[in-house]
């Protein structure tokens, strides 16, 4: 294998905090706009402790960074354990003890209890005694802080699942690998896109330097049934991930004379539901619909034409530039002002 070829002569090296701090736009972030509007440019979704977010982040390491297994423990706790609300309430005084130091107190848990708009109707010294009645688990839980918590359960599955993407016939090519490519596993990057500073984070990116081509997979579990992830992919927006991480590729190759007769393949998602399955869901976003993404695109025999990642991105600058996060991009520029005409309303013969 020439050396030279490795993806490291032109991907931009950052630490990991660089990555997560910096203010280069993500798909996260773009994708939450264009479903909550700016009201969402500065708000902050809290997920931490989310199981779902931690089986994901299990599945990924146990497939791409096997390096990263340490960070995980089997709850062993043998107690009561809280319920999903107070468990997330308990996870909040976790964080609190631990980048403060200080002792909790019954304040900071009904502190806590407001922020989360838990059981508003509960008198403050239910909601107190809610908490300390897990005294022991809390405990356990800061005993255990260096560590992610999870349960048999999810480690078994996760080996089940990383076992059928491996094997798959429709996966393993991009796990398996044959001589002359390369495979690039949590690839961070940060570059520029149509003027805009940009950030993606690749799950796994193959380069095949005998047919010289790139090609992007990205990994998504969750809990749907396999054949219901196509719903899910304009639910989320994939499209946006898709899009952009394609482009973003494009960008960093495209004055790189190494890589200047290699093509971009389609981008890839694979699916496996929490649960597991016996195939992957393998869903292709061919390489002639990133244009249409990129610039407004009609899904299906709508006439309604949906917003491009161009679009999206330039609406987001200008909300950040103009701070005004309280009403849209559309309704500034149509300075308040609506018309309902023959293109929202039709007559049965129009």
């Amino acid at each position: 294998m020439d050396k030279s070829r490795s993806m490291e002569n032109f991907r931009l090296s950052c630490s990991e905090q660089e990555f997560r701090e910096t203010k280069a736009l993500s798909y996260s972030k773009i994708a939450s706009y264009d479903k909550d509007g700016p009201i969402s440019l500065i708000t902050k979704k809290d997920l931490d402790g989310k199981s779902y977010i931690i089986f994901g982040k299990l599945v990924d390491d146990m497939l791409l960074s096997p390096q990263n297994l340490y960070k995980y423990k089997i709850n062993n706790y043998n107690g009561e354990l809280p319920s999903g609300s107070i468990s997330e309430i308990i996870n909040k005084c976790v964080d609190f003890i631990n980048k403060t130091g200080e002792q909790l107190t019954d304040e900071i848990i009904l502190e806590f209890f407001a922020q989360k708009d838990f059981y508003k109707t509960w008198k403050p010294a239910t909601k107190v005694a809610a908490v300390w009645k897990y005294k022991d688990y809390l405990d356990f839980i800061l005993q255990n802080k260096d560590s992610i918590l999870i349960t048999p359960f999810m480690w078994t599955t996760a080996e089940k699942i990383v076992e059928t993407i491996k094997t798959s016939p429709k996966t393993q090519q991009w796990f398996n690998l044959l001589e002359g490519q390369e495979g690039f596993n949590q690839v961070d990057l940060i570059t520029d896109y149509n003027g805009s500073k940009v950030k993606g984070a690749f799950d796994r990116l193959v380069v095949d330097h005998v047919n010289k081509t790139f090609q992007i997979i990205d990994l998504k579990t969750g809990s749907v049934k396999s054949d219901e992830f196509v719903d899910q992919f304009w639910k989320f927006r994939y499209w946006i991930q898709a899009t952009l991480y394609y482009k973003m590729l494009e960008e960093i190759i495209k004055d790189d004379d190494q890589y200047q007769d290699y093509e971009i393949l389609d981008f890839v998602f694979v699916y496996m539901p929490s649960t597991g399955a016996t195939i992957p869901t393998v869903l292709t976003v061919e390489k002639d619909r990133i244009s249409a993404f990129e610039n407004g695109f009609y899904i299906g025999r709508s006439e309604y034409k949906q917003k491009g990642l161009k679009q999206l991105i330039k609406e987001i600058e200008w909300h950040y530039e103009s701070q005004i996060f309280d009403v849209s991009y559309d309704f500034i520029n149509k300075e308040g002002c609506y018309i309902i005409n023959d293109k929202q309303v039709r007559g049965e013969d129009e």
